[in-house]
């Protein structure tokens, strides 16, 4: 057996599943906070480390960016993103944030735009391009954030994402097609 980081000892094929509760970022920082900041835990079949110190976070996010950007990805990331098409959950790292900020300069911003700003009051209704609710939207995209967030067991025992014990894929699906009815409805 490989020799890892301190954690807690895995069960043979469900690792440190059982010590994962609905919020897994929560469950994990605990564990984490547990044995100095970084830890190892085996979720499923994916080995994982868990860190909750600020000059951790920094090493993973800034200073190690380019060997922790491949990570592997969720059923639901994967399937609300086409495959990873988005900036946000790309394939491939981004060289830098700093080349994505010099290309945005060099695009100056529409000129009636860059110098009015429309405040939004929250007793008025807004509508987007295409005569879309705001409202709508807003709760599409936390709809898609909670998906993000969400605990499914296939992601971690691939074998057992089949049965949708959780009926994720079918509200995976509900929520894809929400948000392609608004993109929709925008471009028209």
């Amino acid at each position: 057996m490989l020799q890892f980081l301190p954690g807690s000892r895995p069960l043979p094929i469900n690792g440190n599943l059982l010590m994962m509760d609905q919020l897994t970022h929560r469950s994990l920082a605990k564990l984490a906070d547990k044995y100095s900041g970084v830890c190892h835990v085996r979720v499923g079949f994916l080995d994982a480390f868990a860190i909750s110190t600020p000059d951790m976070a920094r090493q993973v996010v800034q200073v190690q960016d380019r060997v922790f950007s491949n990570h592997p990805t969720t059923i639901a990331i994967t399937y609300l993103t086409y495959d990873r098409a988005d900036v946000a959950f790309a394939r491939t790292p981004i060289e830098s944030w700093a080349s994505i900020r010099d290309e945005a300069d060099c695009h100056p911003p529409h000129h009636r735009w860059s110098h009015k700003r429309a405040r939004l009051q929250p007793h008025q209704q807004h509508h987007l391009p295409g005569g879309v609710d705001q409202k709508e939207f807003i709760r599409i995209l936390q709809e898609f954030s909670k998906f993000f967030g969400a605990f499914n067991i296939g992601d971690f025992i691939p074998w057992l994402s089949w049965m949708d014990v959780q009926g994720m894929n079918e509200r995976l699906k509900v929520a894809r097609q929400a948000l392609d009815w608004l993109i929709d409805k925008i471009i028209e």
